[in-house]
């Protein structure tokens, strides 16, 4: 009976004793304009130096619109919201992303079908995809 005391009483101290530490997550909540709604999520920029963030939302201004419009939202790096802007081209300082493969290298043993089922081979397979 001691025992167990001792056990809880340890387990309890270890607990209490020990520091938690967790992530500092921020959610903020900003309203979208009627037609940055209507559109559909476009790209996520974070300014490395600053910190600041710019969501931007891609619509189109009338039914039979090709090219699309643009309304980007700015945020600070605690996420209060600066400004929102639309325009219908993005800035010239935006580049795209480069391109880039990820290759998978996949291993099995053994057969897929009834005539080579026990077989003991390794069968390796590889996969690239270019983005």
């Amino acid at each position: 009976m001691k025992t167990k005391q001792l056990i809880s009483i340890l387990s309890i101290s270890t607990l209490l004793s020990t520091n938690v530490f967790s992530q500092n997550i921020i959610e903020k909540q900003q309203e979208l304009s009627k037609k940055a709604g209507k559109g559909y999520f476009y790209d996520a920029l974070q300014n490395t130096q600053t910190g600041e963030v710019e969501i931007t939302y891609k619509f189109k201004n009338k039914s039979k619109d090709v090219q699309g419009a643009y309304e980007t939202y700015y945020f600070d790096k605690n996420l209060a919201f600066i400004k929102q802007e639309e325009s219908t081209t993005l800035k010239s300082d935006v580049t795209d992303k480069p391109d880039y493969t990820k290759s998978f290298v996949y291993a099995t043993v053994g057969g897929c079908n009834s005539f080579n089922i026990l077989s003991t081979k390794l069968h390796l397979s590889k996969l690239t995809y270019e983005y």
